[in-house]
Formats: C-alpha cells, structure tokens, sequence
C-alpha cells in the first residue's frame, strides 16, 4: 500500500504544481494583455486628440497666419521695389505701414491664438500638483509640512486661476490684433490698387 500512496503523493504533488503553474502563467498573460491594452487604448486616443486638434485648430489658424505673412512679406518687396509705380510721397508711409503689419504678423503665435482645451488644463494642473507634492512629501515632517501644504495649495490656486485670466485676456488682444492687422492690410493694398482676398 505505501507503494500506491507514494505514487499518490507524486501525482498530487505534480497536479499541484502544474495547477500553480498554470496559473502563474495565466495570471502574467492577462496582466500583460491587459497593459498593453490599457497602452494601445491611450496612444489611440492621443492620436485621435492630436489629429482632431491638428485638423480642427492647428492648420487653418496656422494657413491663415502663413497667408497672411506671405501677402504682407510679398508686399514689402513689391514697395520695396523700384519698379512698383508707387507715388514718392506715398510710399514712405506705405513701407512704413507694410513693416508695421509685417512686425505684428511676426509676434502672432498658434499659442495665443488657439481655443483654450479645458482637458489639457485639467490634466496639467492634475499633473503639476503631483510634482510639488512629492516635494512636499520629501521635506521634514509634521506642523511644518503643514504649513508648507496650505502656503502651497494657496499659491497654486491662485497662479492657476491667475494664469487661465491672463491667457483669456492674451487669447482677446491677440485675436483683436489680428483682426485689426487684417483691416490695416486691406487698406493698404486697396490704397495702392493691389486687389488680393485679405483671409
């Protein structure tokens, strides 16, 4: 009977670990599977993000400053030019005007000029709050962490509400700007008979 009970005990003992076996291996695949996953189901929705935005925001902003630049740095070499039949006593206050347009298209940016993303301010001030509290963590313990905590929360808060404020405000004058740069730039060219669409 040992004999039997012996090869019993192996059996078991083998089952056992390649039940064990099994599922150690399971487990890894599934954790596995389920990160990546978790990976291709983020690079997916960043990519959908991007191009929507790129599509959406990105490119006809960026095309129309880009018209712009092109027609107003076209112009400046047309004035510039000997042969552009313009009046002496005009042209002066033309290129002055057409540089004028030129150094105000050249201090427009994409940044200024976007939609704000509330999503992405979310994310940055999710993400920013992180690092600082990590900071925070790291610093000597108790009443004065405490006090560090609140100081920081309160600075935070207001550069936040601060900054989204002032890019509001950014985002406003730099789309008057660029309005009012466009209706400088149709003047002039309807003023020197040149008959371009001013986008």
């Amino acid at each position: 009977m040992e004999i039997w009970d012996d090869e019993g005990d192996e059996l078991t003992t083998s089952k056992t670990h390649e039940e064990r076996e099994w599922t150690r291996i399971s487990e890894t695949f599934h954790n596995d599977g389920y990160r990546e996953g978790i990976t291709a189901g983020k690079e997916s929705a960043l990519q959908q993000g991007f191009d929507d935005g790129f599509n959406d925001i990105g490119v006809p902003i960026g095309k129309e400053i880009g018209t712009l630049r092109g027609i107003v740095t076209g112009l400046l070499h047309f004035v510039n030019s000997p042969s552009s039949g313009i009046d002496g006593q005009i042209l002066p206050t033309i290129k002055a005007e057409v540089e004028q347009i030129l150094n105000v298209l050249n201090h427009v940016w994409l940044e200024d000029i976007i939609p704000s993303d509330p999503l992405a301010e979310e994310h940055e001030k999710v993400h920013s709050g992180e690092g600082e509290q990590k900071m925070v963590d790291n610093q000597s313990s108790g009443q004065m962490q405490d006090g560090m905590d609140d100081i920081s929360s309160a600075f935070q808060s207001l550069g936040t509400t601060d900054s989204k404020a002032r890019k509001a405000q950014r985002r406003e004058e730099a789309l008057k700007n660029l309005h009012n740069t466009k209706d400088r730039l149709a003047r002039v060219l309807e003023g020197i008979g040149i008959q371009i669409p001013v986008v």
